[in-house]
């Protein structure tokens, strides 16, 4: 007979096929509908934004949602809140400081390389860029309690609200409008998993102890470098 923790576990598994499936109905439904809305020129530019965005995030992450999934188990079972709190609060810091300097990579090299897109654009993406960091590391918080269905929900949601908020957005102004969509969906993304992540975790003190985050940060690194090596 399945203890509480396997059956939750056997429960998310199923759960997180059900996401991945609906993940590719969106990309499907993306893939038919916003390319032919936005023609070539115009789509190329969307998925240029959204794509560098994407990957300075990737490679800012720190593999944190890992750190998460060695520790914060650790700290639940012997009851550390303190323990606890503090982790999140760095691994929090940390996701945010990188968010925003992916961010700030984001500006320099669009101000640079597209000086034909206007400031506003880019400036939305940027912030973009940032909301989904944090949302990130908030989702990623589920994994360390188990809940690694609730991890998966939020880029399910993501990418349904995309299709919705991008077409939206860009039938009433433009690109400018469909990046617009795509922040105002982040919002939602990262309000969601707030939400939900509650009765978890206290919220975060925008703090961070260097000493006592390095063995954490450290074991993330590991991760996201034996990532690159078979990317």
């Amino acid at each position: 007979m399945m203890t509480s923790e396997a059956q939750t576990t056997v429960r998310n598994a199923g759960w997180i096929l059900v996401q991945r499936l609906l993940h590719a109905g969106s990309g499907l439904v993306f893939a038919l509908l916003v390319p032919r809305l936005m023609g070539p020129d115009i789509y190329g530019r969307y998925s240029l934004l959204s794509s560098l965005s994407v990957w300075l995030l990737l490679f800012s992450n720190l593999n944190l949602a890992d750190v998460i999934g060695r520790y914060v188990p650790e700290l639940v079972v012997r009851g550390d809140r303190t323990g606890l709190h503090q982790l999140w609060s760095d691994l929090f810091t940390v996701r945010l400081a990188s968010a925003v300097l992916a961010a700030a990579v984001f500006l320099g090299v669009t101000a640079v390389w597209l000086r034909d897109l206007d400031p506003v654009t880019l400036a939305t993406v940027a912030v973009m860029t940032v909301v989904h960091g944090v949302a990130g590391v908030v989702y990623a918080a589920f994994v360390g309690f188990n809940q690694a269905a609730r991890w998966q929900v939020g880029e399910t949601v993501r990418q349904w609200l995309s299709v919705g908020s991008v077409i939206v957005g860009f039938q009433l102004r433009g690109l400018q409008g469909a990046v617009v969509g795509l922040l105002l969906t982040e919002l939602i993304v990262l309000a969601l998993g707030v939400r939900w992540i509650g009765p978890y975790l206290s919220r975060p003190a925008v703090q961070l102890n260097v000493r006592r985050s390095v063995p954490y940060l450290r074991f993330g690194l590991i991760f996201f470098a034996s990532g690159l090596f078979h990317t």
